[in-house]
């Protein structure tokens, strides 16, 4: 990786940086049957990219048996 390149940083350039984090985390919830599930919200969004969905947080074996439909 390039960060592995850069080495250690210098101790005196981290004087102004923050203890904690003051950025708010976006988050995203879904009920699930586990309950409510909370994650971190993708951070970017693209026009032409679909994601995942995660609405959909089931045990394995919830769902009944069935072959998948066939569609020409």
């Amino acid at each position: 990786m390039w960060v592995q390149e850069l080495g250690l940083l210098d101790v005196a350039g981290q004087v102004e940086v923050p203890e904690t984090d003051s950025h708010p985390a976006e988050t995203a919830s879904i009920n699930t049957a586990y309950g409510a599930v909370t994650s971190l919200a993708p951070p970017l969004t693209f026009t032409n990219l679909s994601l995942p969905t995660t609405d959909r947080l089931v045990p394995y074996g919830a769902d009944p048996a069935s072959w998948p439909s066939e569609t020409s």
